[in-house]
């Protein structure tokens, strides 16, 4: 983005063309990158034939790799992305108490970054370093496998012991999917379709206030009226930077659980 408001990009040139206000960081809005790529992106023909004819701040030894249109299909898909303000990391237990909520990730932040910045990934080593072995939490692919953290074993052969772990794993985290869900049917601002239209901040205030809110309401047995239920979102793999024996050991556990319970 600084390309366009440095020195280099002619703006008076651009006005010329007809190119419509940019929001620029600086700016105080509500989601300010996002209403920066917009804006990109709605006046693009015009910021494109700008750059090339007035050689705005590129390098060339790159550009010859960048197509504009490449370009822009990038910046709309990360804009479809950033637009989402979720709850990247939700922790319950079996009876759907919210136990650990993450809210300081603003966009689609991929699960594996939020878990590995987390104060709960900090506390569940501390617990296995000082000898604990006897609980795992129980997370999608999305997340990494380690020795307290127990992942679907994918693509097994029907009704082999990894297959049978992997579909009683699935079994267990329905109850972080029903809790989100009723979490999401009692408090609609958090579905995708209304979305928190405040500041980053305050949205993760509102989130949090709704969690303790859902806590109250299953300690005196509130009824939920309604279970959102939330389209299927595609878990795309990322490697995190972890350590490699921690993976090690994780996979050691998983086989062993899969030794003495599926076999």
């Amino acid at each position: 983005m600084k390309y366009f408001r440095n020195a280099h990009f002619a703006a008076a040139k651009y006005k010329q063309a007809g190119g419509k206000a940019l929001v620029m960081p600086q700016d105080v809005r509500w989601n300010i990158l996002a209403d920066c790529l917009e804006s990109y992106i709605n006046n693009w023909h015009i910021l494109s034939k700008v750059c090339t004819d007035n050689r705005a701040a590129i390098s060339l030894d790159i550009s010859y790799k960048i197509h504009d249109m490449d370009l822009k299909i990038s910046a709309t898909n990360y804009l479809e992305k950033l637009k989402v303000i979720s709850v990247a990391l939700d922790v319950s237990d079996y009876y759907g108490k919210i136990l650990a909520v993450k809210t300081n990730h603003g966009g689609r932040t991929h699960d594996a970054r939020v878990w590995s910045s987390s104060q709960l990934s900090r506390h569940m080593l501390r617990e296995y370093e000082n000898g604990r072995r006897n609980a795992w939490l129980i997370g999608d692919s999305g997340y990494p496998l380690l020795p307290f953290l127990m992942t679907p074993k994918l693509n097994q052969p029907p009704r082999s012991p990894g297959a049978s772990y992997t579909d009683s794993h699935v079994r267990a985290r329905c109850s972080i999917e029903k809790t989100i869900g009723e979490l999401k049917g009692r408090w609609r601002c958090l579905r995708k379709e209304r979305a928190l239209h405040y500041a980053p901040e305050f949205s993760a205030r509102i989130v949090n206030a709704t969690c303790v809110l859902h806590n109250i309401a299953k300690h005196y047995n509130v009824p939920t009226n309604e279970i959102y239920i939330e389209d299927d979102i595609e878990i795309e793999e990322i490697e995190i930077e972890n350590n490699v024996n921690m993976r090690a050991r994780g996979n050691a556990v998983r086989e062993t659980l899969i030794q003495q319970y599926f076999t």
